[in-house]
């Protein structure tokens, strides 16, 4: 149509056609449309305005259309001015990087050949050419510096020449020295002999007066005892007390000196056998308690969980260290606490790095307080001696100790703020014990305790042991909070085990306290424990008649708080408690028959009830005559020898004996006061076996009693065998097969050690016929408790030897008979078990 031309236009004849719409019909409406080249836009060119509001609603009025506008929006264009600016850019840009260039290099060379003589001459001047000058001309700050280096290359010449000649002065006068220097070295080496001979001397005879003072004291402080079990007024007791106090402080402080002597002669003595760390640690702040009791201060022990419970070492001289510290630690503090933590530094597979920190809030130590605290017979100042006593023997002797143990001593201290002392010693593990001895099923574990402690530490030391025997536990340091814990647990019937709270100030929470009780008895159904700041039998008369199952006393001992919770199990687990025990004998010496000799009744009492606690045979014989008489009938397997007695002494009665068949080969242990070295030889060499230095104490008979009755008669071993056909060789040539004895395994884990990786196998070979039979007889009962048991013992010994398919198995038949006892797959297992350990006893060979 006619009507349907283009009426003005720009662009190209190719743009105008797509600009054009259809020949016969005008856009009514606006209208886009997509094409390659970018977009066109359509409106249609009304004789009458439209508003804006027929615009948004796209209405239009009903006038004629004048025509259209066709608009193509492209970015071609935009894309050529695009890269004509590049193109501009760049030529541009390389213009200016060639004139940079080209200044730059004129620049440096103005700049950098001076610097390079510099350089040059530098490394001359280093090498020992202190006559190297710089030659050249330069201007500004270079031909400052090269003036600078000339003027100090100039200066190192001329100190040279000046240090020749001294050097050459100084050895002309040393020369001349020479020969004065050697006879005052042979004069100093005659006085050192000199010197060290006296100290030999002193230490000789201080070690003989400890010893002549000690047995009279001995028997001041016998007889006092005797004293005070008699009728006599308070005026009399109390004198008698105060005896009685002043000689056990006498004794410690003979002690001391005995024990310094002892070191400084070169006769100390370390002992080597199982000593538990945490009984240790507890035994120490037992002995300590009164003392920090009566100051209300806090005490507890935390030690780590990774800390084996067992190790060997010197447990008396441990127990040293430890008294000493703490004993200090309490001493010098006022108010706050004390602190004992036992940490392992480092550790590999046969010894282990113990370190022990005794943390305090006392009245602390200035650096040179600090400086001369480990010198003999010194402590912090003056005052501090006529205040608080002692000999300053306590921290010399233990820094003595800790060094013969391979260890460190130390401290960190701010004065008027505490103290922090702190000693590590290297032990070795006590893998014969981790063998032997069984390990009972945790009954404790996954049991819920709630606890209440408002001492931080203690609670810290509460929740270590709790987190030790997996219980699953909920700790409070307020009163009120803990009572909130226990009404909720009650309002939800969730099942509690246990309640352990602080009952200290009874007096002040008497209501919260019965309010407890009650919701443990009547509600939770679980046992309340009470724990009081220090043993009061009134006090715990009224917590018990309140309702309180158990009441125990801080520090809170590992022993004291795990008996006790075994103790408070419901019915069901004391059932099957009491079936492991029945397992196994109560007492490792119920067969033992003992004869213990004193003419001193209270001595021979006292060690008599010592032995009874082990559930051993007693006969008591009141001399010499009497024991001989009495071993002449019948056969002991230990005897206890006191020295001096009427009639016929120890020793005469030890010779007598030994000329009896009956008991002459009877271990025979000398009860006396005598304590150095050479009285032991002189006791040994006329038929004794060992001796105990009175007054002796519970854990020294039991020592005893596993030294000399329960030491281990080796069997013959294969290793035997070999050693028999070839002297030269000793080491096992077990079975490389994967499945049987990893030997390489066996010697890791026992340090890199061969002897003591073959003794462990050999050991672990002389067991497997007796965990065999105790698990098989399980089996064919299906006693799953006991099978359970036996599982878990012979789990234990593979741990420490190279049998990691035998391990494996252990592990997977004690994880199968916990969770779905005899099933098919625990029965399969056990074959496997049985197979395997036939397996290892069959296929090593030495």
């Amino acid at each position: 149509m006619s009507h349907n031309r283009p009426f003005a236009l720009a662009g190209t004849r190719k743009q105008t056609d797509q600009l054009q719409a259809s020949m016969t019909q005008i856009p009514t409406s606006e209208e886009w449309q997509a094409i390659d080249s970018g977009v066109l836009i359509r409106s249609p060119i009304y004789t009458v305005a439209s508003s804006l509001e027929d615009t948004t609603l796209n209405t239009r009025p009903n006038e004629p259309i004048l025509g259209y506008v066709a608009i193509h929006m492209t970015k071609d264009f935009a894309a050529v001015r695009q890269y004509e600016t590049i193109i501009a850019s760049i030529v541009i840009l390389l213009i200016g990087l060639s004139v940079g260039g080209f200044l730059a290099q004129r620049m440096a060379r103005a700049v950098t050949l001076p610097i390079i003589h510099l350089a040059h001459a530098v490394n001359r001047i280093k090498e020992g050419k202190l006559n190297t000058r710089v030659d050249g001309q330069s201007t500004g700050e270079l031909n400052t510096l090269i003036s600078g280096v000339n003027d100090m290359a100039k200066s190192l010449y001329e100190a040279r020449e000046e240090m020749q000649q001294a050097i050459e002065q100084a050895t002309s006068d040393l020369s001349q020295t020479l020969e004065t220097l050697e006879v005052q070295n042979v004069e100093l080496d005659m006085a050192r002999k000199q010197a060290l001979e006296a100290s030999r001397v002193k230490s000789e005879f201080l070690a003989n007066m400890s010893h002549e003072i000690r047995t009279p004291m001995n028997g001041v402080i016998g007889f006092t005892n005797l004293l005070l079990r008699s009728d006599m007024d308070d005026k009399q007791r109390e004198f008698l007390f105060t005896i009685h106090k002043s000689a056990n402080n006498l004794l410690s402080i003979i002690d001391d000196i005995l024990d310094f002597s002892k070191i400084e002669a070169g006769k100390m003595e370390l002992d080597e056998s199982s000593l538990d760390i945490r009984e240790c640690v507890d035994d120490v702040l037992n002995l300590i308690a009164p003392l920090a009791q009566e100051k209300q201060l806090e005490v507890a022990a935390l030690v780590y969980s990774d800390v084996p419970d067992t190790i060997l070492g010197d447990q008396v001289r441990l127990k040293q260290i430890l008294t000493n510290l703490v004993n200090n630690a309490v001493k010098f503090t006022e108010k706050g606490s004390v602190i004992v933590r036992v940490m392992i530094e480092d550790s590999d597979d046969q010894k282990i790095n113990l370190k022990f920190t005794i943390s305090d809030t006392g009245i602390g130590m200035s650096q040179e307080q600090q400086d001369v605290l480990f010198q003999a017979f010194s402590q912090a100042d003056t005052t501090t001696t006529r205040r608080f006593g002692g000999t300053g023997l306590g921290l010399v002797i233990s820094k003595k100790l800790v060094e013969k143990m391979g260890g460190d001593i130390g401290l960190d201290s701010t004065l008027n703020e505490g103290s922090d002392f702190w000693f590590n010693i290297r032990v070795n593990r006590d893998y014969e014990l981790l063998l032997d001895q069984d390990q009972p099923i945790n009954f404790l574990e996954d049991k819920r305790v709630f606890f209440y402690e408002p001492l931080e530490s203690t609670r810290l030391s509460i929740k270590h042991m709790l987190d030790r025997w997996n219980m699953r536990s909920r700790s409070a340091s307020e009163m009120g909070d803990f009572i909130r814990q226990v009404e909720h647990a009650a309002k939800t019937n969730k099942t509690i085990h246990y309640l352990l709270f602080d009952c200290s100030h009874y007096n002040e929470h008497q209501e919260q306290i019965k309010h407890l009780l009650d919701l443990a008895h009547n509600q939770l159904d679980c046992a309340a424990i009470a724990t009081i700041a220090s043993p009061d039998s009134q006090k715990t008369k009224q917590l018990i008649k309140s309702g309180a199952n158990e009441c125990i006393s801080r520090p809170i001992a590992h022993r004291q708080l795990k008996h006790t919770l075994l103790e408070l199990m419901d019915d069901e687990q004391r059932a099957k408690l009491s079936a492991m025990n029945a397992m196994d004998p109560n007492s490792p010496f119920e067969e033992l028959s003992i004869l213990a000799v004193d003419d001193n009744d209270a001595n021979l009492k006292l060690i008599s009830v010592f032995l009874e606690d082990f559930h051993v045979n007693v006969v008591t014989a009141v001399n010499g005559l009497d024991a001989v008489e009495k071993a002449s009938i019948k056969h002991f397997d230990l005897i206890f020898m006191d020295i001096q007695m009427p009639e016929m002494d120890g020793i005469e009665a030890t010779r007598k004996i030994r000329k009896s068949k009956l008991n002459q080969r009877t271990p025979i242990i000398a009860l006396t006061a005598h304590a150095m070295l050479g009285e032991k030889e002189k006791l040994l060499s006329e038929g004794m076996n060992d001796y105990l230095t009175k007054p002796i104490n519970l854990d020294q008979i039991e020592e005893t009693l596993f030294k000399w009755t329960h030491s281990k008669q080796q069997p013959p071993t294969l290793l035997t065998k070999s050693n028999e056909l070839n002297t030269e060789t000793a080491k096992p040539e077990y079975s490389n097969d994967e499945q049987n004895i990893d030997w390489p395994l066996s010697i890791k884990m026992a340090g890199g050690k061969e002897e003591l990786a073959k003794d462990m196998v050999n050991m672990f070979i002389e067991h497997i016929p007796e965990s065999k039979q105790d698990i098989e007889q399980s089996y064919q009962s299906k006693d799953i408790e006991k099978l359970v048991a036996s599982v878990h013992k012979f789990h234990g010994a593979t741990c420490y030897v190279g049998v990691p398919q035998l391990k494996q198995l252990a592990k997977d038949y004690e994880t199968e008979l916990k969770k779905n006892k005899l099933s098919d797959d625990a029965k399969k297992i056990h074959q496997q078990l049985i197979a395997e350990m036939e397996a290892v006893a069959n296929n090593s060979q030495v």
